[in-house]
């Protein structure tokens, strides 16, 4: 099971114990599974432990519940143990060298470098993106192209969610779709559970990926926000 798995991974990574573990995460977010429930989870007793039992291990790890789920979580080399700003502390988010193609798709960098950063108070985070996956998630992308439009326009900023990795509600999402880079609104078709990816403007005809294919689609995460400048 990889929850077992990437939950022993990152707790080898950390220097802890379900005992260590418990305790550091109450301390910090003032909730955690208690010592015994994460013994449990790790020996396989608890074989669907709830969700609202793991979010605070995951936020500790700065990861999404859904990551610690996740194939290539550790492969990945994600995990660390994050330091959350407090109320009143401003937040930096990176800013990436990537940029999403809403047009015909760009070639997915091999390579992200941080180039500067965007600081937020932790408030206005809390106030305007609650149901981000953790904080330390977030990073500033550059949205290129037109099929987007008016939703997102050449050159807007935006503020993606990393730490989404799997479709689980309809929205705005940065994908990878056979190694080319696109930010587009994805949709799910419920009856055979193919994947709509499809442009805000009209002009443009919508992609199918249908459920054999869904290994060339990668989610790399959701937009949350977008600071739209005006062009003059």
């Amino acid at each position: 099971m990889k929850l077992i798995e990437n939950l022993a991974a990152l707790m080898e990574r950390s220097g802890d114990n379900p005992y260590s573990l418990a305790r550091k995460v109450k301390a910090r977010y003032g909730t955690s599974p208690t010592q015994p429930t994460l013994a449990r989870i790790l020996d396989g007793t608890s074989r669907e432990p709830r969700r609202s039992s793991l979010q605070p291990v995951a936020d500790y790890y700065g990861v999404s519940v859904d990551a610690l789920f996740d194939d290539d979580l550790t492969r990945r080399g994600e995990g660390a143990p994050v330091s959350t700003p407090s109320r009143g502390d401003s937040l930096s988010i990176p800013v990436t060298d990537a940029w999403g193609s809403m047009g015909l798709g760009a070639p997915q960098p091999e390579h992200e470098a941080i180039v500067s950063g965007l600081t937020v108070s932790m408030d206005w985070v809390r106030h305007s993106l609650p149901r981000i996956s953790h904080p330390s998630r977030l990073a500033v992308l550059t949205a290129f192209g037109r099929s987007m439009e008016p939703t997102l326009e050449d050159g807007d900023t935006m503020l993606v969610d990393r730490g989404v990795s799997e479709i689980r509600e309809d929205g705005i999402f940065v994908i990878a779709l056979d190694d080319e880079l696109y930010v587009k609104r994805v949709q799910r078709r419920l009856p055979d559970k193919a994947i709509i990816i499809k442009s805000d403007n009209p002009h443009y005809e919508p992609m199918v990926v249908e459920n054999g294919d869904r290994n060339k689609l990668e989610i790399l995460g959701r937009v949350v926000w977008v600071w739209k400048g005006i062009k003059l």
